[in-house]
């Protein structure tokens, strides 16, 4: 008997839906263009924070600079990964300039550096002595790897090249300079750290870097580049944004637009009832008609939004899952919202809704 009335609800719920295409397809498009909407507003919003702080990062933003001339402890430095939780760290000391016999006899700076700033900067160690350059000096020298400068001190292999480092931060030095790689071991004069999220809470750590019996001198931490400031305050903006609240519009939405779905069928929710349905039938009758419309508009919002998203340029990460279960709350509270208002309709409504129809 059950069974027999389930089908019958759904063969009703059927022919509702398919006698009315227009309104099911207006109801269906409206939910998933909500889904979609809030969904890749959302999804730009973080996407925006994402790339902003993958700026500030290669920018030399979420780096710390620990300067001390001769007093930094390069194994110190080397090891403040393990020991103090940073990201990478690395040793950096100037050196005297070498003289290049071509072209022109110019004088050229020379920096040591670790092979943890070494992997920072993106420079590849072969194990030999030599030096690096970045790729736009190379060019400039006409040389690269395998080449040989001439300086007065006898040849000078050129090992490879790096990407030279934004002209604003501290890494702009090594643009037009000399670059070796050494063991971790002696001072040095700098020890650069990466941290994120970016800030001065771990500057006491940085600190520990600096060779205990080397003499006490002027010693100063600052951000490798100082122009994109001393933190990053993309938290706080992820916390605060206003694209936030938009699962909480998307199910008011969605809930509002079942209540009117059920509320413009009033006359015919009460003629049926009239007409001997009970209003378990009629509800459930409703409810079976919002699902045909809301699991169709999950799968066409699904697909508008991995298209949009596309198109935009937008990376959705690691949020398909908390979409995909936002989006089925918000076609979950559009049933709701078409049961709860289909439940407020009334036999004893008909006559009035006859009349002002």
């Amino acid at each position: 008997m059950r069974l027999t009335r389930l089908r019958s609800l759904v063969g009703e719920s059927r022919r509702n839906a398919s006698t009315s295409p227009l309104r099911s397809f207006i109801h269906g498009a409206v939910l998933a263009s909500v889904i979609v909407a809030t969904a890749l507003l959302d999804t730009l919003t973080i996407d925006g924070l994402e790339r902003q702080a993958e700026a500030f990062r290669a920018a030399g933003g979420a780096t710390r600079v620990l300067s001390s001339p001769d007093a930094v402890d390069r194994d110190r430095c080397e090891q403040l990964p393990t020991a103090a939780g940073f990201s990478a760290s690395g040793s950096l000391a100037q050196r005297d300039s070498i003289v290049l016999l071509e072209p022109g006899s110019s004088t050229i700076p020379v920096y040591e550096i670790s092979r943890g700033l070494a992997a920072r900067l993106g420079i590849v160690d072969v194990g030999r002595g030599g030096v690096y350059l970045t790729t736009t000096f190379a060019a400039e020298l006409g040389a690269d790897r395998g080449s040989v400068l001439m300086t007065r001190e006898g040849p000078l292999p050129v090992l490879g090249a790096f990407a030279p480092g934004p002209g604003d931060s501290g890494a702009s030095r090594l643009s037009s300079a000399l670059v070796a790689i050494v063991p971790a071991t002696g001072t040095a004069s700098e020890c650069w750290a990466d941290t994120w999220p970016a800030s001065r809470d771990r500057d006491p750590l940085l600190l520990t870097a600096l060779a205990p019996d080397a003499p006490s001198k002027e010693t100063s931490i600052d951000p490798l580049n100082p122009v994109v400031g001393q933190e990053f305050t993309g938290a706080k903006a992820f916390v605060e944004r206003t694209s936030r609240f938009a699962p909480t519009a998307a199910v008011v939405a969605a809930l509002l637009l079942g209540v009117v779905y059920s509320l413009t069928r009033r006359l015919e929710l009460a003629s049926s009832l009239h007409a001997g349905a009970s209003r378990a039938f009629v509800a459930g009758t409703m409810a079976v008609e919002a699902a045909l419309i809301g699991l169709p508009a999950l799968g066409v919002a699904g697909l508008g939004y991995g298209a949009l998203a596309f198109v935009l340029g937008a990376n959705p990460g690691s949020l398909p899952t908390a979409l995909a279960l936002s989006a089925g709350v918000v076609a979950a509270l559009f049933v709701t919202g078409v049961i709860s208002a289909a439940s407020t309709v009334r036999e004893s409504d008909l006559f009035a809704l006859f009349k002002a129809r």
